[in-house]
This record gives C-alpha cells, sequence and structure tokens, in this order.
C-alpha cells in the first residue's frame, strides 16, 4: 500500500525504515507518555514493544528538518498472527470486533508534536488515515482515548456525554476489563455543555464528526497511560461519503 500526502513541508506516508521507527517512538514517549503520566517513571525502553514492527504506522514527516512531527498506530485484523491480538486487549474486551467477519483497523498512538498543532498536520494524518482505510476496505475503526486531567465536575460531564453516545451491544459487545468505571454518571438533561466543550481532546471533536460511538464503561488506566481511558468506534456505513470526499481532498 502506498500513501503519499504532501501539504508544505509536510509529508504524511507509511513508516518505511528503521530511523523512521526511531523517531516516530521518540516522538510517542515525548508527546504521549510523558504527558498523561506527568513524570518520568516510565523509560523509553519500557514505551515501546515489537507491536510496531508487525503492524502499519502513518507518520507525518517535516521534509525541511526530516524530524516526525505526528504518527498513527494502524493495527489490522491480518496482523493479529504477529502482533498476538489487538494493543487494546489488556484494557478493553473487543471480542466482537475479532469475531465479526467485518474488516477493522484499530487506531492507536495518535500524536502529533506540540509545535506543529496548528491543523495542518492532523489533517493530512486523517487524510493518509482515510486513504488506508478505504484501500484495506474497513467497516470498523476503533481505538482508545485516554483522556487528559481535570476535575471531576468536569470529567463526570464528560463522560456522561460519550455515554449519550452509546455502540449499539447487538452489534458489537465491548467493555471495559476490570478495574472499570462507567460513563453513565450524569443525567442527559443535566450536563453541562458548556464543560464538555472545553474539555473535549480534539481529535475525539474530529470522531464525533464522523458518528463515533462509545463503549459505555472505561478503563481506570493502563501501565503507560496514568490517567482513564474510554473506547470509541466508527462505522464506515454510518460516515457521510461527502465528509470522507472532504477529508482526502476529493
Amino acid at each position: 500500500m502506498q500513501i503519499n500526502i504532501r501539504k508544505n513541508n509536510i509529508l504524511v506516508k507509511l513508516l518505511e525504515t528503521e530511523e523512521e521507527l526511531e523517531k516516530a517512538r521518540r516522538l510517542r514517549y515525548e508527546e504521549l507518555i510523558l504527558f498523561h503520566r506527568d513524570r518520568d517513571d516510565i523509560s523509553y525502553e519500557e514505551s515501546y514493544n515489537d507491536v510496531d514492527r508487525f503492524c502499519d504506522n502513518l507518520i507525518a514527516i517535516d521534509t525541511d528538518t526530516d524530524e516526525v512531527v505526528g504518527s498513527y498506530r494502524l493495527i489490522n485484523k491480518e496482523h493479529l498472527e504477529k502482533t498476538g491480538g489487538f494493543a487494546c486487549d489488556a484494557t478493553f474486551d473487543v471480542t466482537a470486533i475479532k469475531n465479526s467477519p467485518e474488516k477493522a483497523v484499530e487506531l492507536g498512538r495518535a500524536v502529533v508534536k506540540e509545535e506543529y498543532r496548528d491543523g495542518i498536520v492532523i489533517k493530512c494524518l486523517l487524510q493518509g488515515l482515510f486513504r488506508y482505510l478505504l484501500e484495506y476496505g474497513a467497516k470498523y475503526t476503533f481505538g482508545i482515548i485516554y483522556l487528559p486531567k481535570m476535575d471531576e465536575k468536569a470529567f463526570d460531564n464528560l463522560v456522561s456525554y460519550f455515554y449519550t453516545r452509546l455502540l449499539d451491544k447487538n452489534e458489537l459487545d465491548i467493555k471495559a476489563r476490570e478495574p472499570s468505571f462507567s460513563l453513565n454518571r450524569i443525567p442527559k438533561q443535566e450536563i453541562d455543555l458548556a464543560l464538555v466543550k472545553k474539555h473535549i481532546p480534539p481529535l475525539v471533536k474530529a470522531y464525533l464528526m464522523l458518528g463515533c460511538r462509545f463503549a459505555g464503561t472505561g478503563c481506570v488506566s493502563d501501565k503507560l497511560f496514568d490517567s482513564p481511558g474510554v473506547m470509541l468506534v466508527v462505522d464506515k456505513d454510518n460516515i457521510d461519503d461527502r465528509l470522507v470526499k472532504y477529508i482526502i481532498g476529493k
């Protein structure tokens, strides 16, 4: 599969070399692991594993500096024999996706370097992602979003808002493994939408535009990300074709 998205000095492609892999891992460690943990008790060497070598990695490169400034890790069903499963298996039960005859891709390690968060890099990454999903033929795209630190009131409002967009359990019964928490914390009519808007992660806003749905329970934390996580799923059949064409630039 070939992906080549260019916008000014930004190039989005699939990772190919050991040098690119090292740069992507460094970016993920500095911008994701240290950011979420707010401390450095996880070393760089503990922050990655060989899964990166057995799946696909979408990266954004600043061609002026040759620096990797954004990335997505993509695990599809064809990778599972070598990866041993999806990355989320330790914290979420996604048996329904594994057993589905439909193709699916797990998104992980989504990150953009702080200095490049002006919208250009993430838009190019999303264009590359959609080209990948279309070529692979994925019906389901899913992944964990680890939430930034916030006070209890903001957290309860945010995850309760997610709960109003719940997955259909008759189709995909996905739930967090213990210890877990319910997203249903505040009645729908009491949710403070202004507070939700203030704290919702930018990437989740993009997924909501695509009609994503959420599992009803979230994971408390995992080894790397010392913060709670929610599982979202995007079904290709629920996305407006006009939106897809807009994103991929057609």
